[in-house]
């Protein structure tokens, strides 16, 4: 602690007054009215620390207002996401978008490629905008034959997303 004189001439009350002043610009002013004492620097830091603790755990506070829930429209017609498997290396997608423009508009046609040599995987995915347009073309396409190859043509599946495959090895214990 460290301690303070009055000036001559000087009252208690201008005394305290002072004080407040000087309390006030460090920021420590609720603590240091409880007290009605000078405090050091270093417990002016303690007592800044705890009141930010204080303050943090106010905002913490869990939520209490009332939740709203939100309404999706579904009403809007979703595309067609076709799989293309069996597909011959040669294949390219502007050949895949040609073939599938002959049952309607087509969005998107993308190859699966490896990442490391880039030949095709032997698979891609062809988009349509209006299912109908897709249901036509899986229909017209299933058993067609690509470049010497029988192709199958199916919707796609939603990828799954499972994580892990259990347990490798095993100590004794």
């Amino acid at each position: 602690m460290s301690e303070v004189c009055l000036r001559e001439g000087e009252t208690q009350d201008s005394l305290l007054r002072r004080f407040q002043k000087m309390v006030q610009m460090s920021g420590i002013l609720r603590e240091a009215k409880a007290h009605r004492h000078f405090v050091s620097k270093r417990d002016a830091a303690q007592i800044k620390a705890k009141n930010n603790a204080r303050r943090r755990r106010r905002q913490r506070q869990p939520y209490t207002g009332v939740r709203r829930s939100v309404e999706i429209n579904l009403t809007k017609e979703v595309g067609a996401n076709i799989y293309v498997g069996n597909l011959s290396q040669g294949v390219t997608e502007e050949e895949l978008r040609q073939l599938f423009m002959q049952f309607g508009q087509v969005v998107s046609v993308s190859i699966i490629k490896d990442k490391y040599s880039g030949q095709s995987r032997g698979f891609g995915f062809v988009e349509m905008p209006a299912k109908s347009e897709g249901e036509a073309a899986i229909a017209g396409l299933k058993g067609k034959t690509l470049q010497d190859r029988t192709i199958d043509v199916s919707e796609a599946r939603p990828r799954s997303y499972s994580q892990g495959g259990g347990s490798r090895g095993g100590g004794r214990y």
